[in-house]
């Protein structure tokens, strides 16, 4: 087997990845609690990240919606993707991978490998310039890191 077949990005580690992951629902007691309560309430809005022939988007969701999501961690700057109110309807549309920044584009991937729908950033699933949203989805943070699966934490 080559470098290559094992490097992080491969086939051969994502499979390893889901052999571990399901193995760790499946086997550890507080895992598997975690997996049977996969009816967790979704945040109010999630990255769909949809198939390899699909553009994500931003999904609505609804008071009531369940599922299992990821998280991302991420480090701010000047130049960091957000959603606004102007952007809206647009990354409720479609968010073209071309157009995130390379860790965006690695988090839905990961997630897309991993086999799970939804992912949730902040910048892009909290409406960063609506004082109203900011304040109502900021207080949730706490537990929308601690509903998901697992946080991805890019550098």
């Amino acid at each position: 087997m080559s470098i290559e077949d094992w490097s992080t990005g491969s086939e051969s580690a994502f499979a390893l990845s889901n052999y571990w992951l399901e193995t760790c629902l499946s086997e550890h007691k507080d895992c598997h609690s975690f997996q049977a309560s996969s009816d967790r309430k979704l945040p109010s809005r999630v990255i769909n990240v949809g198939s390899t022939d699909e553009h994500p988007f931003l999904h609505q969701t609804e008071p009531s919606q369940t599922g299992v999501y990821l998280t991302l961690s991420h480090r701010w700057s000047n130049h960091v993707m957000t959603t606004t109110i102007a952007t809206l309807d647009d990354r409720q549309a479609s968010i073209p991978l071309d157009s995130m920044p390379p860790n965006f584009c690695d988090a839905v991937l990961v997630t897309r490998k991993l086999k799970i729908r939804y992912l949730w950033i902040d910048s892009l699933c909290i409406i960063q310039d609506s004082p109203d949203d900011w304040d109502a989805e900021s207080a949730k943070m706490c537990h929308i890191y601690r509903g998901s699966l697992f946080t991805i934490f890019a550098a």
